[in-house]
Protein backbone atom coordinates (compact mmCIF):
# COMPACT_ATOMS: atom_id res chain seq x y z
CA UNK A 1 0.00 0.00 0.00
CA UNK A 2 1.39 3.38 -0.97
CA UNK A 3 -0.50 6.18 0.73
CA UNK A 4 0.52 9.76 0.05
CA UNK A 5 -0.18 12.63 2.39
CA UNK A 6 0.53 16.33 2.35
CA UNK A 7 1.04 19.18 4.78
CA UNK A 8 -2.01 20.79 6.33
CA UNK A 9 -3.62 23.45 4.18
CA UNK A 10 -1.89 26.46 5.75
CA UNK A 11 1.68 25.41 5.02
CA UNK A 12 0.73 23.62 1.81
CA UNK A 13 -0.94 26.78 0.52
CA UNK A 14 2.17 28.77 1.34
CA UNK A 15 4.34 26.31 -0.59
CA UNK A 16 2.03 26.36 -3.59
CA UNK A 17 1.77 30.15 -3.62
CA UNK A 18 5.50 30.54 -3.74
CA UNK A 19 5.75 27.77 -6.30
CA UNK A 20 3.18 29.27 -8.65
CA UNK A 21 4.72 32.72 -8.35
CA UNK A 22 8.21 31.61 -9.29
CA UNK A 23 7.82 28.99 -12.01
CA UNK A 24 8.24 30.88 -15.25
CA UNK A 25 9.19 28.40 -17.97
CA UNK A 26 12.07 28.61 -20.44
CA UNK A 27 11.58 27.73 -24.09
CA UNK A 28 14.47 26.40 -26.17
CA UNK A 29 15.30 27.33 -29.73
CA UNK A 30 13.27 24.39 -31.02
CA UNK A 31 10.21 25.65 -29.17
CA UNK A 32 10.26 22.87 -26.57
CA UNK A 33 9.86 23.74 -22.90
CA UNK A 34 13.07 23.74 -20.89
CA UNK A 35 11.60 23.95 -17.42
CA UNK A 36 11.42 26.75 -14.85
CA UNK A 37 13.92 29.59 -15.18
CA UNK A 38 17.27 29.00 -13.47
CA UNK A 39 19.59 31.66 -12.03
CA UNK A 40 22.72 30.87 -14.03
CA UNK A 41 24.90 33.00 -11.73
CA UNK A 42 24.34 30.45 -8.95
CA UNK A 43 25.14 27.37 -11.04
CA UNK A 44 28.87 27.07 -10.21
CA UNK A 45 28.75 27.97 -6.48
CA UNK A 46 25.78 25.70 -5.86
CA UNK A 47 27.29 22.85 -7.89
CA UNK A 48 30.51 23.11 -5.88
CA UNK A 49 28.51 23.13 -2.63
CA UNK A 50 26.68 20.02 -3.80
CA UNK A 51 30.04 18.28 -4.21
CA UNK A 52 30.11 18.27 -8.02
CA UNK A 53 33.67 18.46 -9.26
CA UNK A 54 34.28 20.40 -12.48
CA UNK A 55 30.62 21.46 -12.75
CA UNK A 56 31.12 23.05 -16.17
CA UNK A 57 31.96 19.71 -17.81
CA UNK A 58 29.64 16.87 -18.78
CA UNK A 59 30.05 13.25 -19.72
CA UNK A 60 27.69 13.83 -22.65
CA UNK A 61 27.24 16.75 -25.02
CA UNK A 62 24.16 18.73 -25.92
CA UNK A 63 20.96 19.02 -23.97
CA UNK A 64 20.13 16.64 -21.15
CA UNK A 65 20.85 16.14 -17.46
CA UNK A 66 22.95 14.00 -15.18
CA UNK A 67 22.55 13.03 -11.55
CA UNK A 68 24.78 11.47 -8.94
CA UNK A 69 25.35 11.10 -5.19
CA UNK A 70 28.49 12.77 -3.84
CA UNK A 71 30.41 12.27 -0.59
CA UNK A 72 31.61 15.37 1.24
CA UNK A 73 35.27 15.09 2.24
CA UNK A 74 35.97 15.43 5.94
CA UNK A 75 32.39 14.77 7.02
CA UNK A 76 30.01 11.84 7.06
CA UNK A 77 27.23 13.10 4.85
CA UNK A 78 26.25 12.94 1.23
CA UNK A 79 24.46 15.02 -1.36
CA UNK A 80 22.20 13.82 -4.14
CA UNK A 81 22.43 16.14 -7.12
CA UNK A 82 20.98 16.94 -10.54
CA UNK A 83 22.44 19.35 -13.10
CA UNK A 84 21.92 20.41 -16.69
CA UNK A 85 24.31 22.64 -18.63
CA UNK A 86 22.35 23.07 -21.86
CA UNK A 87 18.86 22.46 -20.52
CA UNK A 88 16.72 19.36 -20.86
CA UNK A 89 13.43 18.47 -22.50
CA UNK A 90 13.69 14.89 -21.20
CA UNK A 91 10.73 14.23 -18.91
CA UNK A 92 11.57 11.20 -16.79
CA UNK A 93 8.31 9.55 -15.78
CA UNK A 94 7.60 10.39 -12.16
CA UNK A 95 10.55 12.77 -11.98
CA UNK A 96 13.92 12.11 -10.35
CA UNK A 97 14.34 11.34 -6.64
CA UNK A 98 17.15 13.25 -4.92
CA UNK A 99 17.20 11.01 -1.87
CA UNK A 100 19.33 10.66 1.26
CA UNK A 101 19.63 8.12 4.04
CA UNK A 102 17.47 8.99 7.02
CA UNK A 103 18.74 8.88 10.62
CA UNK A 104 17.23 9.44 14.06
CA UNK A 105 18.50 12.55 15.85
CA UNK A 106 15.94 12.68 18.65
CA UNK A 107 18.00 13.85 21.62
CA UNK A 108 21.09 14.60 19.52
CA UNK A 109 20.48 18.32 19.19
CA UNK A 110 20.34 18.85 22.94
CA UNK A 111 22.93 16.25 23.99
CA UNK A 112 25.45 16.46 21.16
CA UNK A 113 25.13 12.71 20.70
CA UNK A 114 25.52 10.95 17.36
CA UNK A 115 22.42 9.85 15.51
CA UNK A 116 20.96 6.38 15.60
CA UNK A 117 21.99 5.16 12.16
CA UNK A 118 19.74 2.85 10.13
CA UNK A 119 22.63 0.60 9.10
CA UNK A 120 21.99 -1.83 6.26
CA UNK A 121 18.27 -1.25 6.31
CA UNK A 122 15.61 -1.12 3.66
CA UNK A 123 16.70 1.31 0.90
CA UNK A 124 13.15 2.69 1.01
CA UNK A 125 13.91 4.35 4.36
CA UNK A 126 14.96 7.69 2.92
CA UNK A 127 14.15 11.39 2.76
CA UNK A 128 14.47 13.89 -0.04
CA UNK A 129 12.73 15.51 -2.99
CA UNK A 130 11.36 14.26 -6.29
CA UNK A 131 11.54 16.83 -9.08
CA UNK A 132 10.90 16.90 -12.85
CA UNK A 133 13.81 16.54 -15.29
CA UNK A 134 12.60 19.14 -17.79
CA UNK A 135 15.16 21.83 -17.02
CA UNK A 136 16.39 25.24 -18.08
CA UNK A 137 20.03 25.71 -19.13
CA UNK A 138 22.48 25.75 -16.21
CA UNK A 139 19.96 24.33 -13.76
CA UNK A 140 21.32 22.78 -10.56
CA UNK A 141 19.65 21.11 -7.57
CA UNK A 142 20.70 18.86 -4.71
CA UNK A 143 19.58 17.57 -1.35
CA UNK A 144 22.07 17.59 1.55
CA UNK A 145 21.83 16.45 5.18
CA UNK A 146 21.28 19.27 7.67
CA UNK A 147 23.66 17.57 10.11
CA UNK A 148 27.29 17.73 9.09
CA UNK A 149 28.82 14.82 11.01
CA UNK A 150 32.55 14.56 11.68
CA UNK A 151 34.45 11.57 10.32
CA UNK A 152 35.01 10.29 13.86
CA UNK A 153 31.20 9.80 14.16
CA UNK A 154 31.22 11.18 17.72
CA UNK A 155 29.05 14.23 17.29
CA UNK A 156 27.60 16.58 14.70
CA UNK A 157 30.10 19.18 13.53
CA UNK A 158 27.14 21.50 13.11
CA UNK A 159 23.71 22.04 11.67
CA UNK A 160 23.94 24.22 8.61
CA UNK A 161 22.77 24.88 5.04
CA UNK A 162 24.05 26.65 1.96
CA UNK A 163 22.46 29.83 3.35
CA UNK A 164 22.93 29.33 7.11
CA UNK A 165 26.26 28.86 8.89
CA UNK A 166 24.29 27.71 11.94
CA UNK A 167 20.64 26.68 11.98
CA UNK A 168 18.27 27.78 14.80
CA UNK A 169 17.67 24.20 15.94
CA UNK A 170 16.44 25.27 19.38
CA UNK A 171 13.34 26.75 17.73
CA UNK A 172 12.08 23.40 16.50
CA UNK A 173 8.86 22.36 18.29
CA UNK A 174 10.12 19.04 19.62
CA UNK A 175 12.84 16.51 18.87
CA UNK A 176 14.42 16.40 15.42
CA UNK A 177 14.15 13.08 13.61
CA UNK A 178 16.15 14.21 10.59
CA UNK A 179 16.20 16.89 7.93
CA UNK A 180 17.71 17.99 4.65
CA UNK A 181 18.29 21.12 2.65
CA UNK A 182 17.09 21.54 -0.91
CA UNK A 183 19.68 23.63 -2.74
CA UNK A 184 18.60 24.86 -6.16
CA UNK A 185 18.83 27.82 -8.52
CA UNK A 186 15.25 27.24 -9.71
CA UNK A 187 11.86 26.34 -8.24
CA UNK A 188 10.77 22.96 -9.63
CA UNK A 189 7.21 22.36 -10.76
CA UNK A 190 5.18 19.31 -9.72
CA UNK A 191 7.67 18.46 -6.99
CA UNK A 192 7.30 16.36 -3.84
CA UNK A 193 9.28 16.13 -0.62
CA UNK A 194 9.13 13.02 1.51
CA UNK A 195 10.32 11.26 4.65
CA UNK A 196 9.97 7.46 4.72
CA UNK A 197 10.51 5.81 8.12
CA UNK A 198 10.89 2.21 9.23
CA UNK A 199 7.82 1.64 11.38
CA UNK A 200 9.65 -0.73 13.74
CA UNK A 201 12.57 1.64 14.32
CA UNK A 202 10.38 4.74 14.58
CA UNK A 203 7.55 3.20 16.50
CA UNK A 204 7.16 6.12 18.91
CA UNK A 205 6.90 9.12 16.59
CA UNK A 206 4.24 11.21 18.28
CA UNK A 207 2.58 14.40 17.00
CA UNK A 208 5.08 14.94 14.19
CA UNK A 209 5.64 18.37 12.64
CA UNK A 210 7.17 19.27 9.30
CA UNK A 211 9.19 22.48 9.44
CA UNK A 212 10.62 24.70 6.71
CA UNK A 213 13.28 27.42 6.93
CA UNK A 214 13.62 29.70 3.91
CA UNK A 215 17.02 30.94 2.70
CA UNK A 216 18.42 33.78 4.83
CA UNK A 217 15.44 33.56 7.21
CA UNK A 218 15.77 32.92 10.95
CA UNK A 219 12.33 31.55 11.87
CA UNK A 220 11.11 28.04 11.06
CA UNK A 221 7.61 27.63 9.62
CA UNK A 222 6.03 24.48 11.08
CA UNK A 223 2.78 22.60 10.62
CA UNK A 224 1.41 19.30 11.86
CA UNK A 225 2.37 16.36 9.64
CA UNK A 226 0.46 13.12 9.18
CA UNK A 227 2.21 9.77 9.25
CA UNK A 228 0.61 7.74 6.48
CA UNK A 229 0.51 4.00 7.16
CA UNK A 230 2.35 2.26 4.29
CA UNK A 231 2.63 -1.26 5.68
CA UNK A 232 6.08 -1.61 7.25
CA UNK A 233 6.74 2.11 6.80
CA UNK A 234 5.50 5.51 7.85
CA UNK A 235 5.42 8.14 5.10
CA UNK A 236 5.21 11.92 5.28
CA UNK A 237 4.85 13.71 1.93
CA UNK A 238 4.17 17.25 0.79
CA UNK A 239 3.99 18.96 -2.58
CA UNK A 240 5.71 22.17 -3.67
CA UNK A 241 9.45 21.89 -2.95
CA UNK A 242 11.43 25.12 -2.80
CA UNK A 243 14.94 26.04 -1.77
CA UNK A 244 15.59 25.92 1.96
CA UNK A 245 15.76 23.54 4.92
CA UNK A 246 13.22 20.86 5.87
CA UNK A 247 13.02 19.11 9.23
CA UNK A 248 10.74 16.35 10.54
CA UNK A 249 10.16 16.74 14.27
CA UNK A 250 8.50 14.52 16.89
CA UNK A 251 7.04 15.49 20.26
CA UNK A 252 8.55 12.29 21.71
CA UNK A 253 12.25 12.03 22.52
CA UNK A 254 12.38 8.30 21.76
Amino acid sequence: MNIRTSLPSALASLLCAVLLGACGGVVGGDGEARGPAADASLFVPMAEYCGIKSPETRSVTGEGWDAAPTFMNGYRYTASSLRSLAGSSQALEGGLALKLDINDYRGAVADGMVATLPGAGDPAWVMGARIPTVLAPRAIACTVHLSKLRNDYTRPAGWSTYWHASLPMAQLPGHLIDGFEFVSNFTPADSTLYFVLDKARYGNVQAPSLCYLAPQKTQWECAAATLADAGARWEVRATGVRAGAYALVSSSRR
